[in-house]
């Protein structure tokens, strides 16, 4: 969402309320900014019936947390353009508020969206890297982990041998299957 109303709340004493533009100017779904300078804050927000036909808010009632920021979406449907509202915030349980007339304009037909890069345009591969330099170190702890097993059974008798013989015939199977899914 690219455009931005802020409305700070407790900045100039409990329960006040007030809007950084007088107005507000959008061609499509916008960000309601409710700045909390002060103590915890219930914030209500309204849309009046003209506005209401073509925008919409997930939730109206708003808990603001002391010194803290709250984003509401608003989102703007398709319908009839221009249109012209007021976005109201209440504070204070409806005991003080901010009017805020908002006009809704048609998206300008001459705008061409954001230039994408011909590189960004593909999508990248996702073959890994086969060169013979990165194979070498699982290859390496592959054969060790053979062998490893190979040399636990034949030194080592009991429970030992085959726990070792295990765990090293595991890990060299495993980076086996590594380089397999590698090439």
């Amino acid at each position: 969402m690219a455009d931005t109303l802020t409305v700070r709340v407790n900045a100039d004493g409990p329960h006040s309320v007030s809007a950084d533009a007088s107005d507000f100017e959008t061609t499509g779904s916008f960000s309601l900014v409710l700045d909390n300078d002060g103590s915890p804050a219930h914030v209500h927000v309204r849309l009046d019936d003209a506005l209401r036909r073509v925008a919409a808010l997930d939730d109206t009632n708003h808990y603001v947390d002391r010194n803290a920021t709250t984003i509401v979406d608003i989102e703007i449907l398709d319908g009839p353009r221009p249109v012209s509202g007021t976005l109201t915030v209440f504070t204070g349980y409806g005991s003080e508020s901010v009017e805020v007339p908002v006009r809704i304009e048609e998206p300008s037909e001459t705008s061409e969206g954001v230039a994408v890069g011909e590189d960004l345009a593909h999508k990248p591969s996702r073959e890994p890297d086969a060169s013979p330099e990165t194979l070498v170190v699982p290859g390496v702890v592959a054969a060790t982990g053979v062998l490893s097993a190979a040399l636990a059974l034949v030194f080592l008798t009991g429970v030992v041998a085959l726990f070792v013989a295990g765990v090293a015939l595991v890990g060299g199977l495993a980076m086996a299957g590594f380089l397999l899914r590698a090439t």
